[in-house]
């Protein structure tokens, strides 16, 4: 009463699946295929053929394919934080006006420090939907910041955030002061992992994101 192939990630798939073909009543016996499509890049299979009668169906053996991965690399475009908060954990000074970094325009979150470290001011909710098959290979932060005043202040802490915490490699430039006036500044690259690893989910997940804290050894202001 029908025939075809059922497919699915995990083995032994069943026509419980919606992932299979109908050829309807089989006539004639005999080899015969089916297109399948929708499939996922880089992905392993398992395909099975089925034939159903009045008794019940009836399957062939679970037999595995890997398709092709793409020869493309892809660049994610580039977004904003959608949520910036002043995070304890480090330092003594708390970020005023956190949520000023989730736009790129003439407001900035912005904190005092004489002497300390600040908290850390946390950038997250990118909104990001990187596909569940894609392969992390590398993640671009950019700051736009500066200091008022006279120099002095450096970065403490430039970090990413996997589901919520600072994790990896901490990419401060401690030896550099900040500019006078706004300016981007580029950390990591599409090739550095930050000392750690990613997968999709933990870059889509609300509480991805980037740790910032700065130092300072006199009275100086920092903005974001």
């Amino acid at each position: 009463t029908q025939y075809g192939f059922v497919w699915d990630i995990n083995a032994n798939p069943t026509v419980a699946l919606p992932t299979r073909t109908e050829k309807g009543s089989a006539t004639v016996t005999g080899a015969f295929y089916s297109n399948i499509t929708g499939l996922n890049l880089g992905q392993t299979y398992h395909v099975r053929a089925y034939a159903t009668n009045a008794v019940g169906t009836s399957y062939g053996d679970d037999v595995t394919f890997t398709t092709t991965a793409s020869s493309s690399t892809t660049t994610t475009p580039a977004t904003n934080a959608h949520t910036g908060a002043d995070v304890t954990g480090v330092g003594t000074a708390t970020w005023l006006n956190p949520g000023n970094i989730t736009g790129a325009d003439s407001t900035y979150a912005q904190v005092t420090i004489n002497s300390v470290a600040s908290h850390y001011l946390e950038g997250t909710n990118y909104g990001f939907a990187i596909p569940s098959n894609a392969t992390i290979n590398g993640i671009t932060v950019t700051i736009g910041r500066y200091e008022g005043g006279a120099s002095g202040v450096k970065d403490s802490v430039v970090s990413l955030l996997k589901a919520g915490a600072p994790t990896g490699s901490n990419k401060a430039n401690t030896s550099a002061d900040w500019p006078s006036s706004n300016t981007l500044a580029t950390y990591g690259s599409n090739a550095d992992l930050w000392g750690t690893t990613w997968t999709p989910a933990d870059i889509n997940a609300t509480n991805f994101g980037v740790a910032l804290s700065v130092v300072s050894t006199a009275n100086r202001i920092a903005y974001v």
